[in-house]
């Protein structure tokens, strides 16, 4: 007489774990460089954000120092360190880095990971904007960049002229 059989054996039981193990497996390999991209595409728009918030903040300032216009680019005596609200035109900013702070010098809340931001202006022919000179023509870049752990994630340049200043004085 045949008896009937019940329950499952070993091998059904190794051969299962193991199909739903390299399932498993696949799907994680699937999710976690998804997972990874969808942060980076944040973290893109977040440091694009940080860029266009300084460059707005910078090209808000005057061409050229009121107080003390040395034809030098970088900040005068006593306008340098984290608070900015004692720069007073845009090549102030020249070599400033900062870990996304407030004017004041405020570190920014809720940011998690090593974000910094850094602005660079240079005297530019204002014929041919793509090329630094070493005097003053009228014309200055200013490029911003934010890095996030030391990748950089955003970069953007505005140009700055000496007329603008003065047609702003016309209005």
């Amino acid at each position: 007489m045949i008896t009937a059989r019940r329950g499952i054996t070993m091998m059904e039981v190794v051969i299962g774990t193991l199909l739903v193990g390299m399932v498993l497996a696949a799907t994680l390999n699937i999710i976690g460089p998804t997972v990874r991209a969808t942060k980076l595409a944040g973290d893109e728009v977040l440091a694009a954000q940080f860029v266009e918030e300084l460059l707005a903040e910078i090209a808000a300032q005057p061409y050229r120092d009121p107080t003390d216009d040395a034809g030098v680019i970088g900040p005068e005596s006593g306008e340098t360190g984290s608070n900015r609200s004692k720069f007073d035109d845009v090549d102030d900013y020249n070599g400033w880095t900062d870990s996304i702070q407030s004017t004041s010098g405020v570190a920014r809340a809720g940011l998690k990971g090593s974000w910094s931001r850094a602005a660079k202006v240079v005297w530019i022919d204002p014929d041919d904007p793509a090329t630094e000179v070493g005097t003053d023509l009228g014309a200055k870049r200013v490029t911003v960049s934010v890095s996030l752990a030391g990748t950089r994630l955003a970069t953007q340049s505005i140009i700055r002229t000496e007329g603008f200043d003065a047609s702003r004085e016309i209005d």
